[in-house]
């Protein structure tokens, strides 16, 4: 294969993982994007990265314009196009590239309770709009109370308008600072996600031990750098 790789992702910000609402790559990209220009390095494979709407990002891996893309949830339709790392013929959650994961953030003393079936303490929840997890909540039949923003959640949550509020555990950590002490997270997550880098379906077929390889050092760069670059995101 030619020692230069195309990929892209999206243009709007999803911490910590890639950062800022831009077509631009910034000073601090973000981890997945540090992750990935690691693998490239480590691999003597030059990147280029481009960023692009979403659904964009899909339709140029599907078109061939560019060989790969991230962060992506497998699903069966998208699978037709892009190929991801399988084992017996199932997605290989072994190498993923980050899992997304929601928890409940309470008050602490205030007597909330999760143990991963039933929230005790609670009779209503707040998150963010257009969060997977609402879903997820109101399966409890728990009244769901939905804000704008992260910020907006932190601040029901230690104004006490709420018990509780359901979030994404890094964007919500990234703004809680002084008020940490206060914030008790509750475990197990209520809704994890696995996200991984996928390549077009030619490119993969044409290249497929380099494809394995580069799944494989994605797990080993993440392993040795995940904790350290999301400390760095978190401290920002």
């Amino acid at each position: 294969m030619s020692r230069e790789l195309k990929v892209a992702y999206a243009n709007v910000e999803s911490f910590p993982y890639f950062l800022h609402r831009s077509d631009a790559i910034p000073t601090h990209p973000g981890v997945s994007v540090e992750i990935i220009q690691m693998v490239c390095k480590e691999l003597g494979i030059k990147v280029i990265f481009s960023r692009q709407p979403g659904k964009r990002v899909l339709r140029s891996l599907e078109t061939q314009l560019i060989d790969g893309a991230f962060l992506f949830s497998f699903k069966k339709e998208r699978a037709q196009s892009a190929a991801y790392p399988s084992l017996n013929g199932e997605v290989n959650t072994a190498f993923k590239m980050d899992t997304i994961s929601y928890h409940f953030y309470a008050l602490r003393n205030h007597g909330v309770t999760w143990d991963g079936q039933q929230l005790k303490g609670a009779n209503m929840v707040g998150v963010n709009l257009g969060y997977a997890v609402t879903a997820n909540i109101k399966k409890m039949n728990i009244a769901v109370v939905e804000v704008r923003s992260t910020v907006e959640s932190l601040n029901i949550l230690l104004n006490e308008r709420v018990p509780v509020v359901a979030a994404q555990e890094y964007p919500f950590e990234r703004n809680w600072g002084a008020h940490k002490g206060l914030i008790e997270k509750l475990s197990p997550a209520i809704r994890t996600k696995d996200y991984f880098f996928i390549f077009n379906q030619p490119f993969y077929k044409a290249n497929q031990e380099f494809a394995e390889q580069f799944w494989q050092k994605v797990k080993d760069v993440s392993q040795r750098e995940y904790p350290r670059l999301i400390k760095k995101y978190l401290s920002l």
